[in-house]
């Protein structure tokens, strides 16, 4: 399976539905578009992969875990502007200070792919990824 495939399948999984370039929510399995996300979509495909790479869930506790994996591997990269977003990681390292550590640690032994071009990844098969970041 391409990672294309398998990215595809984590949103069909989750209830989230085909990206559309737009943020939206899911409330019962229902998708209501908010704005546009322009620019943030490509964050945000390399956010959810790397949900699927280090196997942290879609919760609040999970977002935190992620978010703590994504800097122990090497930070935002070059999505400078995604350290505007420094108020929701401060909360979330205060709300789960050791999942947040522990996630940190762990993410130290992997590499992320926020310096990678998401459409450039796509084709890949994913066992193929999972060898680049470095997860088991």
């Amino acid at each position: 399976m391409n990672v294309r495939e398998k990215l595809h399948a984590h949103y069909e999984e989750e209830g989230l539905g085909v990206p559309d370039g737009w943020f939206a929510v899911v409330i019962r399995r229902r998708r209501f578009r908010l704005f546009p996300l322009g620019p943030l979509q490509t964050l945000l495909t390399l956010h959810d992969l790397h949900h699927m790479l280090s196997g942290y869930e879609s919760s609040v506790a999970g977002e935190a875990e992620v978010i703590a994996w994504e800097l122990g591997s090497g930070g935002y990269g070059k999505f400078w502007y995604a350290w505007f977003d420094a108020f929701k990681i401060l909360v979330l390292a205060l709300l789960f200070p050791r999942r947040f550590r522990a996630a940190f640690k762990r993410g130290k032994q992997f590499k992320n792919l926020y310096n990678e071009d998401p459409e450039s990844l796509m084709d890949l098969e994913w066992s193929a990824l999972v060898s680049r970041v470095g997860t088991p």
